[in-house]
């Protein structure tokens, strides 16, 4: 009976990790490049891209997935001066920071080291609520020389993983132009 409830287990995993892939595959890509600081970043062709949206660089907004949908996932994108000599470290360490202050309910899941594109970053996964909704999100932090670059992906909890594959090729598109 072990064997079977392991087999079956293993089954599903193959399978949402195939359906978690193929959302991804067959998607229209458009680019956006920004020149003020260097770097460009790929979303689906039927996202709404908007510069410098509530405090972004720049954020993609799914398109709503019916009249009920409530919350359209979303990428969004913001650079930070830094002070001299502020490491990956101290970047993410100080963002942990003010997410226990300002962010209500906040919740880390997991966090580790990332690498876009054979840049260091550091990835952040947690929980938090924006009024009376709750989000799952993907944050990625990198700096790069005097700029701390965030990349935040936002879902509800329950879509979160029916997003995670469009969120890791958004991701890995990022490119930096100048170092």
């Amino acid at each position: 009976m072990k064997k079977l409830t392991l087999l079956v287990l293993i089954n599903l995993l193959v399978v949402l990790a195939f359906a978690n892939q193929a959302i991804s595959e067959g998607i229209e890509w458009q680019t956006y490049q920004n020149r003020d600081y260097g770097f460009s970043i790929s979303f689906p062709e039927s996202w709404d891209v908007k510069e410098r949206y509530r405090n972004t660089v720049v954020v993609a907004l799914s398109p709503p997935r019916g009249r009920r949908d409530t919350f359209r996932e979303n990428v969004n994108l913001n650079v930070q001066t830094l002070t001299r000599g502020l490491t990956l470290e101290d970047y993410y360490k100080n963002s942990i920071r003010d997410m226990e202050e300002y962010l209500f309910n906040f919740d880390e899941l997991s966090s580790g080291n990332f690498k876009i594109n054979d840049i260091d970053s550091k990835y952040l996964i947690y929980t938090h609520e924006i009024g009376n909704v709750r989000v799952k999100v993907l944050e990625v932090l990198l700096v790069s020389g005097s700029f701390g670059f965030k990349i935040t992906c936002t879902a509800i909890p329950h879509a979160f993983e029916r997003y995670r594959g469009i969120f890791k090729e958004i991701l890995s598109s990022f490119v930096l132009q100048v170092e």
